[in-house]
């Protein structure tokens, strides 16, 4: 078997999802209640990026992988 030629390009992409979330995340102020995960921000351009960017989709995809079933909102 051979590497797809397209792998680096898939893996460049998954290491800057996971940099860009690392990133926004220590700009957020988590805030647990029930089964619903909070994340405050204070800086608005940080809350605008952060909907702006899959983010919230590799962090739900982590949370899941750790076990935990929460739902994200973001403010």
């Amino acid at each position: 078997m051979t590497e797809p030629t397209w792998w680096p390009e898939v893996l460049a992409g998954a290491r800057r999802r996971r940099m860009v979330t690392a990133m926004l995340l220590d700009h957020a102020v988590p805030l647990l209640n029930g089964d619903q995960l909070r994340l405050a921000f204070e800086r608005s351009d940080i809350a605008a990026a952060w909907a702006e960017s899959d983010a919230q989709a590799a962090l739900e995809d982590a949370l899941k992988h750790a076990g935990h079933n929460l739902t994200v909102t973001a403010a």
